[in-house]
């Protein structure tokens, strides 16, 4: 009888959450579970409606939920606090837990996580996995929360470098990522190879989201706007995402063939609303976010999909949401750096536009151009989407790599 090795994945989200990376983490734990022995250690549910439950068995992954008080995490300060109690929280069960060379995933959220779990894993000999969905201590300089060059930003970069060093995998999301880590792990390398960078890119939910004509979509209708060029954002309203300058790059663009529509949550919502209502804007609509299960009709709700990430942020991150906007058909107009993954993506399929971040004479022009194409044209760049996600990054193919990568290495 063989016994399967053991696999702990730690997380702060999990089944039945509806984030992204609760998603992604769980469909992980499915498709490795043939292999392995998946323990999850993961926080409450707190973002679902469903009695909290601490111990659970989900088609053969045992799931251990951790005990946290309610903090609010809209509130900054308390949204600290908690992840930093839940980081320690879920870092110590899995020291209890874990057994000599028993092998660890963990996404880098919980940032705190990334550095206690490093240090656990370096001095039991867990083979730790990273996947970085986040880069720490860059992205806080790209949300203007922190300064590069600044003592503070000087040591968390020394801090987390040194625990990226501590994997045996980092999982990236694309190339740009896979530079930027080389490079942080550079002097690390010099005296340890250990440390395998492996490009493992987002999928496409090709069966569950189809293209689908705009006429027939809901919620087009609901917005009474079936006439209309419709570019749709839709995902996460924050700060990384450049939408405060969006919106101001849309205030100037005058053309009645043309709508907007930003649908979802975030930090940003607040002021994309206030700023429409301000310059009596009828050309943008802000809708609330929708669950993932109807991503087959708010991402067919348009006729071009906003991808965008604000400046500084080529190499860290690629936004998950990509890859379904691709399943959906829709041509993307990407607003961010050329040399980025996404970028890659537009320049090797021609399957939409790329605006670089501050340039709205650029941004002008191509909406220009969408304007006057016929809806043929935008229908047949849209398919090149499709084919893409259904040829380079269908669940299958994706979900196979990390069976690999963390069963055979």
């Amino acid at each position: 009888m063989n016994i399967k090795p053991n696999l702990y994945i730690v997380t702060e989200v999990f089944y039945p959450e509806d984030t992204s990376t609760s998603y992604i983490l769980t469909q992980i734990a499915k498709r490795v579970a043939k292999q392995f022995k998946v323990t999850v250690i993961c926080g409450p549910a707190d973002y679902h409606e469903e009695p909290r439950v601490e111990r659970a068995v989900i088609e053969g992954i045992s799931i251990r939920r951790v005990k946290l008080f309610r903090l609010n995490k809209n509130i900054y300060w308390q949204r600290i606090i908690r992840l930093v109690v839940l980081s320690i929280m879920l870092s110590f069960r899995l020291m209890i837990y874990a057994k000599r060379k028993d092998k660890v995933l963990i996404v880098t959220n919980p940032a705190p996580m990334l550095i206690i779990i490093g240090f656990i894993c370096s001095i039991k000999s867990l083979r730790l996995s990273v996947l970085a969905h986040d880069v720490f201590p860059e992205n806080l300089v790209a949300a203007n929360l922190l300064k590069k060059g600044s003592f503070c930003y000087s040591t968390l970069e020394k801090i987390f470098n040194l625990s990226y060093s501590k994997a045996e995998n980092i999982i990236v999301l694309g190339r740009d990522m896979e530079f930027l880590f080389r490079k942080k792990l550079q002097r690390y390398f010099s005296v340890s190879a250990k440390t395998n960078v492996t490009i493992i890119e987002n999928w496409a939910d090709v069966i569950n989201i189809i293209p689908q004509r705009k006429v027939e979509n809901k919620l087009v209708r609901k917005l009474g706007i079936q006439n209309k060029i419709i570019f749709q954002f839709a995902g996460n309203l924050g700060r990384l995402q450049g939408l405060e300058i969006l919106i101001r790059w849309i205030r100037q663009i005058d053309n009645d063939a043309l709508h907007f529509v930003f649908l979802g949550e975030g930090a940003v919502k607040k002021y994309l609303v206030q700023f429409i209502k301000e310059n009596n804007m009828h050309n943008v609509s802000v809708v609330d976010g929708l669950p993932r299960k109807q991503q087959q009709l708010f991402l067919n709700a348009c006729d071009v999909s906003i991808v965008s990430l604000a400046s500084g942020m080529r190499g860290l991150g690629v936004p998950s949401k990509t890859y379904n906007v691709l399943a959906s058909g829709k041509p993307i107009l990407y607003i961010g750096e050329k040399d980025s993954e996404v970028g890659y993506l537009i320049s090797e399929n021609k399957n939409g536009w790329i605006v670089p971040p501050g340039e709205f004479d650029s941004f002008k022009s191509v909406i220009t151009q969408i304007a006057m194409m016929p809806m043929d044209e935008l229908s047949r760049i849209g398919m090149v989407s499709r084919n893409v996600a259904v040829n380079k990054y269908s669940e299958e193919w994706i979900l196979g790599k990390f069976e690999n990568l963390l069963y055979l290495k």
